[in-house]
């Protein structure tokens, strides 16, 4: 006569916690940084306003999609143990004289405001797949050792076509300006000076002294998205300086970065990135 084997069904509560223990292990891990991006209201209006009703090429419920996007794209690279919301209204202003756009809040901030121009001679790209970088025929990085280990500094894409062709990037400003207020602010410039950006652990490539002023970017290499400037047919997305920078500067603990283990750049992409800076103008971003 064969055996059978006993089999107990777990207490109610046991099963119970092994259940919620399932569905943590099969859920992806919520950010603990939301950002938050409406349209024009009083943070704006005091700071920014009136709002203008649009720029040439491009709505306000364009505009607030296109900062969403780049809100969801620092919320992946950024994060802390404790949770952290930032409010962000944006919206096409004529207070910001001959920049591209401007922010207001930071340091870290729980709320904020940016202005985009609304120019004629300004004109912008508004990618609806601002995620796709196939409007841009060239990419490139570059790296470089400021004190702790060889450390990606760009990461760009220039020669665009079709409707991105001389135009501003909505989508790189956007990324630039909530950078801004996430930590790299007007007033963590002031309190900076010119003196170098130093990480510190936990972060990674602890020791490294980014140059910093008037709260933006100063590496030797071109085309950081947190340096002053943006080239028309240009996108800058967060390198991996850029990104620890923010997170210096915003309190932020843990970053996502883009190269863990460094490559040696080619001298062909570092001449590259040269050649496109002196062939096209770039734009002073706020």
């Amino acid at each position: 006569m064969s055996k059978r084997l006993a089999f107990a069904w777990p207490s109610k509560a046991l099963a119970a916690a092994m259940f919620a223990i399932a569905v943590l292990l099969a859920s992806p891990p919520a950010h603990a940084l939301v950002i938050n991006v409406t349209g024009p209201g009083p943070q704006f209006n005091f700071s920014l306003g009136p709002a203008l009703f649009g720029a040439p090429g491009v709505t306000p419920a364009e505009l607030v999609t296109i900062a969403n996007a780049a809100g969801d794209y620092w919320e992946g690279l950024l994060d802390s143990p404790l949770p952290r919301t930032v409010d962000i209204q944006v919206g096409f202003s004529n207070r910001i004289g001959d920049a591209l756009a401007a922010a207001i809040g930071g340091n870290p901030s729980s709320i904020g405001a940016i202005g985009f121009t609304a120019s004629p001679s300004l004109p912008w790209f508004v990618d609806p797949t601002p995620f796709d970088n196939s409007e841009y025929a060239t990419s490139f990085e570059a790296f470089a050792d400021l004190g702790g280990g060889r450390l990606n500094t760009v990461a760009a894409f220039t020669d665009a076509a079709g409707d991105a062709a001389g135009k501003f990037d909505l989508f790189s400003v956007a990324l630039h300006e909530i950078g801004h207020i996430l930590g790299l602010s007007t007033q963590f410039g002031g309190q900076q000076g010119n003196n170098p950006l130093e990480i510190r652990d936990p972060l990674p490539f602890a020791g490294s002294l980014i140059p910093l002023g008037d709260g933006h970017l100063e590496l030797e290499t071109i085309d950081a998205l947190m340096d002053c400037c943006l080239a028309r047919g240009d996108r800058n997305l967060p390198s991996d300086a850029d990104i620890l920078a923010v997170a210096q500067s915003g309190r932020f603990t843990e970053v996502n970065l883009r190269f863990r283990d460094v490559p040696e750049p080619s001298a062909a992409l570092i001449a590259l990135g040269a050649a496109f800076s002196l062939l096209f103008g770039r734009r002073r971003r706020a």
